[in-house]
């Protein structure tokens, strides 16, 4: 993400009382504490065989440290999503993330230009498939590239609207196995 990225972060999060998270392949780390309803929220995500250090460092400067291992990061409000909406309008004003959410409780903090449209077009590309021939699955606002970059793009049931108005196609919920109900019904199986 890199040491300007982190340091803007940490500033926008601070000035409004909220928490970055940022992860490695192997660490989590965040330097100002969580709320506790969050700090229990972020261990519930570690799988419970794969030992991943969660880490609260000192300072900014002790988090750019590992500028050149953090891949990606969060920004959670539980309680205020004003101040959520702040954080986030300051970030995007610095142009140094792409910026995206899966859900109204968190910001995605991602590095710039990359999105999971990019997975996916070097994924097709890399395996010889066109884009007619992929599929994708969204939910949340975070998926709405990714749906653009697939031929056939199936909205869930519990998917937001404007995940629902970019794709071709909506199956249920994924409460209710809507991908498995989309696929059966597709290939006809």
């Amino acid at each position: 993400m890199g040491a300007r990225a982190l340091a803007a972060i940490e500033t926008a999060t601070t000035a409004h009382g909220l928490t970055g998270v940022y992860y490695t392949d192997d660490a989590v780390y965040y330097v100002s504490d969580p709320d506790p309803v969050l700090k229990q929220y972020m261990y519930s995500f570690a799988p419970k065989d794969l030992a991943m250090a969660v880490t609260q460092l000192p300072s900014v400067s002790a988090l750019v440290q590992h500028a050149g291992e953090i891949i990606n990061g969060n920004v959670f409000s539980l309680h205020d999503h004003g101040e959520l909406a702040a954080v986030r309008e300051e970030l995007a004003a610095k142009d140094l993330l792409h910026l995206s959410a899966s859900f109204t409780n968190n910001i995605e903090l991602i590095p710039k230009h990359v999105d999971k449209a990019n997975a996916i077009t070097e994924l097709q590309a890399k395996l010889g498939i066109p884009p007619a021939r992929t599929i994708a699955f969204g939910d949340g606002n975070n998926d709405i590239g990714m749906l653009q970059s697939a031929g056939i793009s199936v909205a869930m049931g519990n998917a937001v609207p404007a995940v629902k108005a970019a794709a071709k196609y909506e199956t249920g919920p994924n409460t209710e196995d809507g991908l498995a109900q989309f696929l059966t019904r597709y290939f006809k199986l």
